[in-house]
Protein backbone atom coordinates (compact mmCIF):
# COMPACT_ATOMS: atom_id res chain seq x y z
CA UNK A 1 0.00 0.00 0.00
CA UNK A 2 2.83 2.39 0.89
CA UNK A 3 4.62 1.60 -2.39
CA UNK A 4 1.44 2.36 -4.33
CA UNK A 5 1.16 5.76 -2.68
CA UNK A 6 4.80 6.73 -3.39
CA UNK A 7 4.31 7.81 -7.05
CA UNK A 8 1.28 9.85 -6.04
CA UNK A 9 3.31 11.57 -3.33
CA UNK A 10 6.15 12.29 -5.75
CA UNK A 11 3.69 13.70 -8.27
CA UNK A 12 2.23 15.93 -5.54
CA UNK A 13 5.70 17.18 -4.54
CA UNK A 14 6.70 17.92 -8.13
CA UNK A 15 3.33 19.60 -8.68
CA UNK A 16 4.03 21.89 -5.72
CA UNK A 17 7.38 22.69 -7.28
CA UNK A 18 5.58 23.74 -10.44
CA UNK A 19 3.14 25.86 -8.48
CA UNK A 20 5.78 27.50 -6.33
CA UNK A 21 8.36 27.84 -9.09
CA UNK A 22 6.77 28.33 -12.49
CA UNK A 23 3.64 30.00 -11.15
CA UNK A 24 5.61 32.55 -9.10
CA UNK A 25 8.02 33.16 -11.99
CA UNK A 26 5.09 33.77 -14.35
CA UNK A 27 3.39 36.09 -11.90
CA UNK A 28 6.58 38.15 -11.41
CA UNK A 29 7.05 38.31 -15.19
CA UNK A 30 3.49 39.60 -15.68
CA UNK A 31 4.11 42.25 -13.01
CA UNK A 32 7.32 43.23 -14.81
CA UNK A 33 5.49 43.51 -18.12
CA UNK A 34 2.88 45.84 -16.64
CA UNK A 35 5.62 47.99 -15.13
CA UNK A 36 7.53 48.01 -18.41
CA UNK A 37 4.49 49.12 -20.39
CA UNK A 38 4.03 52.03 -17.93
CA UNK A 39 7.65 53.02 -18.42
CA UNK A 40 8.73 51.91 -14.94
CA UNK A 41 11.90 50.28 -16.24
CA UNK A 42 13.79 50.11 -12.94
CA UNK A 43 10.87 48.49 -11.14
CA UNK A 44 10.37 46.15 -14.10
CA UNK A 45 14.00 45.07 -13.92
CA UNK A 46 13.55 44.18 -10.24
CA UNK A 47 10.47 42.11 -11.03
CA UNK A 48 12.20 40.36 -13.94
CA UNK A 49 15.03 39.37 -11.59
CA UNK A 50 12.48 37.90 -9.19
CA UNK A 51 10.97 35.94 -12.09
CA UNK A 52 14.39 34.58 -13.03
CA UNK A 53 15.13 33.57 -9.43
CA UNK A 54 11.90 31.54 -9.16
CA UNK A 55 12.51 29.90 -12.53
CA UNK A 56 16.06 28.97 -11.57
CA UNK A 57 14.75 27.04 -8.54
CA UNK A 58 12.80 24.78 -10.92
CA UNK A 59 15.83 24.29 -13.16
CA UNK A 60 17.99 23.42 -10.16
CA UNK A 61 15.60 20.98 -8.51
CA UNK A 62 13.78 19.49 -11.50
CA UNK A 63 16.23 19.75 -14.37
CA UNK A 64 14.58 16.93 -16.35
CA UNK A 65 10.95 17.71 -15.66
CA UNK A 66 8.41 18.51 -18.36
CA UNK A 67 8.42 22.13 -17.15
CA UNK A 68 12.12 22.63 -17.86
CA UNK A 69 11.63 24.43 -21.18
CA UNK A 70 9.15 26.86 -19.69
CA UNK A 71 11.44 27.47 -16.71
CA UNK A 72 14.40 27.96 -19.08
CA UNK A 73 12.48 30.63 -21.00
CA UNK A 74 11.48 32.49 -17.83
CA UNK A 75 14.98 32.28 -16.35
CA UNK A 76 16.63 33.50 -19.56
CA UNK A 77 14.23 36.35 -20.19
CA UNK A 78 14.05 37.41 -16.54
CA UNK A 79 17.81 37.57 -16.10
CA UNK A 80 18.36 39.48 -19.35
CA UNK A 81 15.67 42.10 -18.74
CA UNK A 82 16.74 42.23 -15.08
CA UNK A 83 20.14 43.51 -16.25
CA UNK A 84 21.95 40.28 -15.36
CA UNK A 85 23.29 39.41 -18.79
CA UNK A 86 26.09 37.17 -17.48
CA UNK A 87 23.83 34.33 -16.30
CA UNK A 88 21.28 35.17 -19.00
CA UNK A 89 23.60 34.54 -21.97
CA UNK A 90 23.88 30.72 -21.75
CA UNK A 91 20.19 30.41 -20.89
CA UNK A 92 19.17 32.51 -23.89
CA UNK A 93 21.47 30.59 -26.23
CA UNK A 94 20.06 27.27 -25.02
CA UNK A 95 16.45 28.36 -25.26
CA UNK A 96 16.70 29.97 -28.71
CA UNK A 97 18.34 26.80 -30.03
CA UNK A 98 15.27 24.76 -29.11
CA UNK A 99 12.98 23.81 -32.02
CA UNK A 100 9.21 24.31 -32.20
CA UNK A 101 8.93 26.81 -29.34
CA UNK A 102 5.88 29.13 -29.28
CA UNK A 103 6.32 32.12 -31.58
CA UNK A 104 5.47 34.67 -28.88
CA UNK A 105 7.92 33.22 -26.37
CA UNK A 106 10.64 33.17 -28.99
CA UNK A 107 9.95 36.83 -29.80
CA UNK A 108 10.17 37.78 -26.12
CA UNK A 109 13.44 35.87 -25.83
CA UNK A 110 14.88 37.67 -28.85
CA UNK A 111 13.97 41.03 -27.32
CA UNK A 112 15.76 39.92 -24.16
CA UNK A 113 18.79 38.90 -26.24
CA UNK A 114 18.82 42.32 -27.91
CA UNK A 115 18.76 44.06 -24.52
CA UNK A 116 21.95 42.22 -23.55
CA UNK A 117 23.57 43.02 -26.89
CA UNK A 118 22.89 46.69 -26.22
CA UNK A 119 24.46 46.34 -22.77
CA UNK A 120 27.56 44.90 -24.47
CA UNK A 121 27.60 47.84 -26.96
CA UNK A 122 26.86 45.48 -29.85
CA UNK A 123 24.36 48.00 -31.15
CA UNK A 124 24.25 47.06 -34.83
CA UNK A 125 23.76 43.38 -34.01
CA UNK A 126 21.00 44.28 -31.55
CA UNK A 127 19.38 46.48 -34.19
CA UNK A 128 19.26 43.59 -36.67
CA UNK A 129 17.62 41.38 -34.04
CA UNK A 130 15.03 44.02 -33.19
CA UNK A 131 13.97 45.29 -36.64
CA UNK A 132 11.66 42.30 -37.40
CA UNK A 133 10.00 42.69 -33.99
CA UNK A 134 8.94 46.35 -34.01
CA UNK A 135 5.68 45.44 -35.78
CA UNK A 136 5.02 42.30 -33.73
CA UNK A 137 1.41 41.51 -32.82
CA UNK A 138 2.22 41.19 -29.13
CA UNK A 139 2.12 44.72 -27.58
CA UNK A 140 4.85 43.98 -25.04
CA UNK A 141 7.19 42.66 -27.72
CA UNK A 142 6.34 45.55 -30.05
CA UNK A 143 6.86 48.30 -27.46
CA UNK A 144 10.02 46.73 -26.04
CA UNK A 145 11.54 46.20 -29.48
CA UNK A 146 10.69 49.76 -30.50
CA UNK A 147 12.25 51.22 -27.36
CA UNK A 148 15.43 49.15 -27.71
CA UNK A 149 15.61 50.05 -31.42
CA UNK A 150 15.51 53.72 -30.46
CA UNK A 151 18.35 53.17 -28.01
CA UNK A 152 20.34 51.31 -30.65
CA UNK A 153 19.78 54.16 -33.11
CA UNK A 154 20.95 56.74 -30.57
CA UNK A 155 24.06 54.68 -29.83
CA UNK A 156 24.83 54.49 -33.56
CA UNK A 157 24.46 58.24 -34.05
CA UNK A 158 21.04 58.19 -35.70
CA UNK A 159 18.97 60.61 -33.56
CA UNK A 160 16.29 61.16 -36.21
CA UNK A 161 15.52 57.43 -36.49
CA UNK A 162 15.60 57.20 -32.70
CA UNK A 163 12.96 59.93 -32.41
CA UNK A 164 10.84 58.20 -35.06
CA UNK A 165 10.96 54.99 -33.02
CA UNK A 166 10.12 56.78 -29.79
CA UNK A 167 7.18 58.55 -31.43
CA UNK A 168 5.59 55.14 -31.97
CA UNK A 169 5.49 54.45 -28.21
CA UNK A 170 2.38 55.73 -26.41
CA UNK A 171 2.71 58.25 -23.59
CA UNK A 172 5.82 60.21 -22.70
CA UNK A 173 8.47 57.61 -23.46
CA UNK A 174 10.30 59.98 -25.81
CA UNK A 175 10.73 62.59 -23.07
CA UNK A 176 12.12 60.07 -20.60
CA UNK A 177 14.45 58.53 -23.16
CA UNK A 178 15.78 61.96 -24.09
CA UNK A 179 16.27 62.65 -20.38
CA UNK A 180 18.18 59.39 -19.98
CA UNK A 181 20.30 60.17 -23.02
CA UNK A 182 21.13 63.63 -21.64
CA UNK A 183 22.15 62.09 -18.31
CA UNK A 184 24.30 59.52 -20.07
CA UNK A 185 25.99 62.23 -22.15
CA UNK A 186 26.63 64.35 -19.06
CA UNK A 187 24.47 67.19 -20.37
CA UNK A 188 23.02 67.94 -16.95
CA UNK A 189 21.56 71.30 -17.93
CA UNK A 190 19.41 69.63 -20.59
CA UNK A 191 18.54 66.80 -18.22
CA UNK A 192 17.43 69.31 -15.60
CA UNK A 193 15.13 71.08 -18.09
CA UNK A 194 13.59 67.79 -19.21
CA UNK A 195 13.03 66.57 -15.67
CA UNK A 196 11.54 69.92 -14.64
CA UNK A 197 9.07 69.61 -17.52
CA UNK A 198 8.06 66.12 -16.34
CA UNK A 199 7.68 67.43 -12.78
CA UNK A 200 5.41 70.27 -13.89
CA UNK A 201 2.85 67.82 -15.31
CA UNK A 202 3.32 65.29 -12.49
CA UNK A 203 4.79 62.62 -14.77
CA UNK A 204 6.50 60.26 -12.33
CA UNK A 205 8.95 57.41 -12.92
CA UNK A 206 10.69 55.28 -10.34
CA UNK A 207 14.10 56.55 -11.48
CA UNK A 208 13.31 60.19 -10.58
CA UNK A 209 15.17 59.93 -7.23
CA UNK A 210 18.23 58.55 -9.03
CA UNK A 211 18.14 61.43 -11.52
CA UNK A 212 17.81 63.90 -8.64
CA UNK A 213 20.90 62.48 -6.93
CA UNK A 214 22.85 62.66 -10.20
CA UNK A 215 21.87 66.29 -10.75
CA UNK A 216 22.75 67.13 -7.15
CA UNK A 217 26.19 65.56 -7.53
CA UNK A 218 26.62 67.57 -10.76
CA UNK A 219 26.14 70.82 -8.78
CA UNK A 220 22.63 71.43 -10.20
CA UNK A 221 21.38 71.99 -6.66
CA UNK A 222 19.01 74.90 -7.24
CA UNK A 223 17.45 72.90 -10.05
CA UNK A 224 16.98 69.89 -7.79
CA UNK A 225 15.12 71.99 -5.22
CA UNK A 226 12.97 73.56 -7.95
CA UNK A 227 12.10 70.13 -9.39
CA UNK A 228 11.12 68.85 -5.94
CA UNK A 229 8.87 71.89 -5.51
CA UNK A 230 7.26 71.26 -8.90
CA UNK A 231 6.56 67.64 -8.07
CA UNK A 232 5.16 68.71 -4.69
CA UNK A 233 2.58 70.87 -6.48
CA UNK A 234 1.77 68.21 -9.07
CA UNK A 235 -0.64 65.29 -9.11
CA UNK A 236 2.07 62.66 -8.94
CA UNK A 237 1.38 59.85 -6.42
CA UNK A 238 1.28 61.20 -2.88
CA UNK A 239 3.84 58.78 -1.43
CA UNK A 240 6.30 59.42 -4.27
CA UNK A 241 6.04 63.18 -3.79
CA UNK A 242 6.54 62.93 -0.04
CA UNK A 243 9.53 60.61 -0.39
CA UNK A 244 11.11 62.91 -2.97
CA UNK A 245 10.74 65.85 -0.60
CA UNK A 246 12.42 63.86 2.18
CA UNK A 247 15.26 62.99 -0.19
CA UNK A 248 15.68 66.65 -1.12
CA UNK A 249 15.61 67.57 2.56
CA UNK A 250 18.46 65.13 3.19
CA UNK A 251 20.47 66.42 0.23
CA UNK A 252 20.15 70.07 1.22
CA UNK A 253 20.97 69.24 4.84
CA UNK A 254 24.32 67.78 3.76
CA UNK A 255 25.22 71.19 2.30
CA UNK A 256 24.25 73.04 5.46
CA UNK A 257 21.12 74.59 3.94
CA UNK A 258 19.02 73.97 7.03
CA UNK A 259 16.25 76.38 6.02
CA UNK A 260 15.50 74.55 2.77
CA UNK A 261 15.94 71.16 4.43
CA UNK A 262 13.42 72.09 7.12
CA UNK A 263 10.94 73.44 4.57
CA UNK A 264 11.17 70.25 2.48
CA UNK A 265 10.68 68.00 5.52
CA UNK A 266 7.62 69.95 6.70
CA UNK A 267 6.17 69.90 3.19
CA UNK A 268 6.65 66.12 3.06
CA UNK A 269 4.67 65.79 6.28
CA UNK A 270 1.91 68.00 4.91
CA UNK A 271 1.65 66.07 1.66
CA UNK A 272 2.10 62.63 3.18
CA UNK A 273 -0.96 63.14 5.41
CA UNK A 274 -0.53 59.80 7.21
CA UNK A 275 1.11 59.19 10.58
CA UNK A 276 3.82 57.22 8.78
CA UNK A 277 5.60 60.50 8.00
CA UNK A 278 5.50 61.92 11.53
CA UNK A 279 8.51 59.93 12.73
CA UNK A 280 10.82 60.44 9.72
CA UNK A 281 10.02 64.17 9.61
CA UNK A 282 10.49 64.59 13.37
CA UNK A 283 13.86 62.82 13.15
CA UNK A 284 15.00 65.11 10.36
CA UNK A 285 13.88 68.20 12.22
CA UNK A 286 15.80 66.98 15.28
CA UNK A 287 18.91 66.44 13.16
CA UNK A 288 18.58 69.93 11.72
CA UNK A 289 18.27 71.40 15.22
CA UNK A 290 21.37 69.51 16.34
CA UNK A 291 23.34 70.71 13.32
CA UNK A 292 23.40 74.22 14.80
CA UNK A 293 24.00 73.18 18.41
CA UNK A 294 27.27 74.38 19.93
CA UNK A 295 27.26 72.67 23.34
CA UNK A 296 26.88 69.01 24.29
CA UNK A 297 24.43 69.84 27.07
CA UNK A 298 22.04 71.24 24.45
CA UNK A 299 22.41 68.07 22.36
CA UNK A 300 21.42 65.93 25.32
CA UNK A 301 18.46 68.15 26.15
CA UNK A 302 17.08 68.26 22.61
CA UNK A 303 17.54 64.53 22.12
CA UNK A 304 15.64 63.86 25.33
CA UNK A 305 12.89 66.33 24.41
CA UNK A 306 12.34 65.57 20.72
CA UNK A 307 13.13 61.87 20.31
CA UNK A 308 9.65 60.64 21.29
CA UNK A 309 8.03 61.55 17.98
CA UNK A 310 11.02 60.22 16.03
CA UNK A 311 11.24 56.86 17.82
CA UNK A 312 11.89 53.70 15.82
CA UNK A 313 13.17 55.57 12.77
CA UNK A 314 16.54 54.88 11.15
CA UNK A 315 17.34 58.59 11.33
CA UNK A 316 16.91 58.65 15.11
CA UNK A 317 19.04 55.52 15.49
CA UNK A 318 21.81 57.23 13.51
CA UNK A 319 21.58 60.27 15.79
CA UNK A 320 21.59 58.15 18.96
CA UNK A 321 24.60 56.17 17.78
CA UNK A 322 26.49 59.35 16.89
CA UNK A 323 25.73 60.89 20.29
CA UNK A 324 26.82 57.69 22.04
CA UNK A 325 30.14 57.74 20.17
CA UNK A 326 30.69 61.37 21.13
CA UNK A 327 29.88 60.68 24.79
CA UNK A 328 32.34 57.77 24.87
CA UNK A 329 35.03 59.92 23.29
CA UNK A 330 34.49 62.67 25.85
CA UNK A 331 34.90 60.15 28.67
CA UNK A 332 38.17 58.94 27.19
CA UNK A 333 41.02 60.04 29.47
CA UNK A 334 44.28 60.68 27.64
CA UNK A 335 47.02 63.27 27.82
CA UNK A 336 47.06 64.10 24.10
CA UNK A 337 43.43 65.17 23.57
CA UNK A 338 42.85 62.30 21.15
CA UNK A 339 39.44 61.46 22.61
CA UNK A 340 38.24 65.04 22.33
CA UNK A 341 39.56 65.26 18.77
CA UNK A 342 37.64 62.09 17.83
CA UNK A 343 34.51 63.51 19.48
CA UNK A 344 34.83 66.50 17.17
CA UNK A 345 35.18 64.26 14.13
CA UNK A 346 32.12 62.20 15.10
CA UNK A 347 30.15 65.41 15.70
CA UNK A 348 31.14 66.68 12.26
CA UNK A 349 30.83 63.47 10.21
CA UNK A 350 28.25 61.32 12.03
CA UNK A 351 26.03 63.81 13.83
CA UNK A 352 26.61 66.49 11.15
CA UNK A 353 26.71 69.07 13.92
CA UNK A 354 29.40 71.35 12.54
CA UNK A 355 28.98 74.00 15.24
CA UNK A 356 29.49 71.40 17.97
CA UNK A 357 32.48 69.97 16.11
CA UNK A 358 34.01 73.43 15.91
CA UNK A 359 33.56 73.82 19.67
CA UNK A 360 35.35 70.52 20.33
CA UNK A 361 38.22 71.26 17.91
CA UNK A 362 38.83 74.60 19.59
CA UNK A 363 38.60 72.91 23.00
CA UNK A 364 41.50 70.63 22.05
CA UNK A 365 43.65 73.72 21.54
CA UNK A 366 42.48 75.18 24.85
CA UNK A 367 42.73 72.05 27.04
CA UNK A 368 45.78 70.39 25.46
CA UNK A 369 48.07 73.24 24.39
CA UNK A 370 51.18 71.05 24.58
CA UNK A 371 49.78 68.32 22.31
CA UNK A 372 50.58 68.39 18.56
CA UNK A 373 47.07 67.03 18.01
CA UNK A 374 45.91 70.55 18.91
CA UNK A 375 47.46 71.79 15.65
CA UNK A 376 45.51 69.17 13.72
CA UNK A 377 42.33 70.24 15.54
CA UNK A 378 42.98 73.91 14.81
CA UNK A 379 43.36 73.27 11.08
CA UNK A 380 40.21 71.12 11.09
CA UNK A 381 38.35 74.00 12.76
CA UNK A 382 39.73 76.37 10.14
CA UNK A 383 38.06 74.35 7.37
CA UNK A 384 34.69 75.15 8.94
CA UNK A 385 35.34 78.90 8.97
CA UNK A 386 37.04 79.77 5.67
CA UNK A 387 37.36 83.45 6.63
CA UNK A 388 39.57 82.50 9.59
CA UNK A 389 41.48 79.79 7.79
CA UNK A 390 44.70 81.78 7.28
CA UNK A 391 44.76 82.91 10.93
CA UNK A 392 44.20 79.39 12.27
CA UNK A 393 46.84 77.88 10.01
CA UNK A 394 49.38 80.52 10.95
CA UNK A 395 48.78 79.80 14.63
CA UNK A 396 49.22 76.06 14.07
CA UNK A 397 52.54 76.66 12.31
CA UNK A 398 53.78 79.03 14.99
CA UNK A 399 52.78 77.05 18.08
CA UNK A 400 53.30 73.46 16.86
CA UNK A 401 56.03 73.61 14.19
CA UNK A 402 56.85 69.90 14.53
CA UNK A 403 53.24 68.64 14.18
CA UNK A 404 52.29 66.50 11.21
CA UNK A 405 49.73 68.99 9.92
CA UNK A 406 52.32 71.77 10.13
CA UNK A 407 54.57 69.77 7.83
CA UNK A 408 51.70 69.50 5.34
CA UNK A 409 51.09 73.25 5.56
CA UNK A 410 54.76 73.84 4.76
CA UNK A 411 54.37 71.63 1.69
CA UNK A 412 56.49 68.70 2.90
CA UNK A 413 55.64 65.12 3.82
CA UNK A 414 54.21 64.37 7.30
CA UNK A 415 57.08 61.86 7.55
CA UNK A 416 59.35 64.84 8.09
CA UNK A 417 57.45 65.63 11.28
CA UNK A 418 58.84 64.34 14.55
CA UNK A 419 55.39 63.93 16.12
CA UNK A 420 53.13 62.73 13.28
CA UNK A 421 53.59 59.05 14.10
CA UNK A 422 52.85 59.62 17.79
CA UNK A 423 49.71 61.60 16.91
CA UNK A 424 48.44 58.75 14.73
CA UNK A 425 49.17 56.15 17.41
CA UNK A 426 47.28 58.14 20.06
CA UNK A 427 44.28 58.65 17.77
CA UNK A 428 44.20 55.01 16.67
CA UNK A 429 44.39 53.73 20.23
CA UNK A 430 41.53 55.98 21.32
CA UNK A 431 39.50 54.96 18.29
CA UNK A 432 39.91 51.24 19.07
CA UNK A 433 38.94 51.70 22.71
CA UNK A 434 35.90 53.83 21.87
CA UNK A 435 34.58 51.54 19.13
CA UNK A 436 34.90 48.52 21.43
CA UNK A 437 32.95 50.37 24.11
CA UNK A 438 30.42 51.38 21.48
CA UNK A 439 29.79 47.76 20.46
CA UNK A 440 29.38 46.76 24.12
CA UNK A 441 26.91 49.59 24.67
CA UNK A 442 24.84 48.56 21.65
CA UNK A 443 24.64 45.00 22.96
CA UNK A 444 23.48 46.36 26.32
CA UNK A 445 20.82 48.46 24.57
CA UNK A 446 19.52 45.36 22.78
CA UNK A 447 19.31 43.40 26.04
CA UNK A 448 17.49 46.23 27.82
CA UNK A 449 15.09 46.69 24.91
CA UNK A 450 14.34 42.96 24.80
CA UNK A 451 13.66 42.90 28.53
CA UNK A 452 11.34 45.89 28.31
CA UNK A 453 9.40 44.31 25.45
CA UNK A 454 9.07 41.03 27.32
CA UNK A 455 7.82 42.88 30.41
CA UNK A 456 5.31 44.80 28.26
CA UNK A 457 3.97 41.58 26.73
CA UNK A 458 3.75 39.92 30.14
CA UNK A 459 1.89 42.93 31.54
CA UNK A 460 -0.54 42.84 28.62
CA UNK A 461 -1.22 39.13 29.11
CA UNK A 462 -1.79 39.63 32.81
CA UNK A 463 -4.24 42.43 32.13
CA UNK A 464 -6.22 40.03 29.92
CA UNK A 465 -6.15 37.26 32.50
CA UNK A 466 -3.74 35.05 30.55
CA UNK A 467 -0.64 35.42 32.66
CA UNK A 468 0.26 34.26 36.11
Amino acid sequence: MKRALLPVALLFVSGCAYYNGIYNAERAAKTAERQWMRGEYLSAADSFRVSATHAETVLARFDRSRWRTHALYLAARGAALGNECGPAAPRLAEYLALPAEPVTRRAHARVALASCLLTENKNSVADSVLRPLIDDADPVVRQSATLFSARAALAQGEPERAQQMLARIPGTAASWENLGAAMLAGDHAAAERLLAARATVGDWRSDVPRHMRTLWAAERRAGVVAIADRYARSRAPVNDRAQLLLLTSDLTATRGDTATARRMALEARRIGLTAAYEGPVAARLLALDLSGTREMVDVRERLKRDSVLARRTPQLERIRHAVLLIELCLKRADRFGAGLYLAAEFARDSLRATALAHTFFRQVERDYPESPIAARALVAAALMIPDSSAVYQARALANWPTAGVSAVLRGVSPRDSSTAQGEDVALNQSFIVVTNQFRDSLRAWVRVDSTRRADSVAALLRSRGRGQ
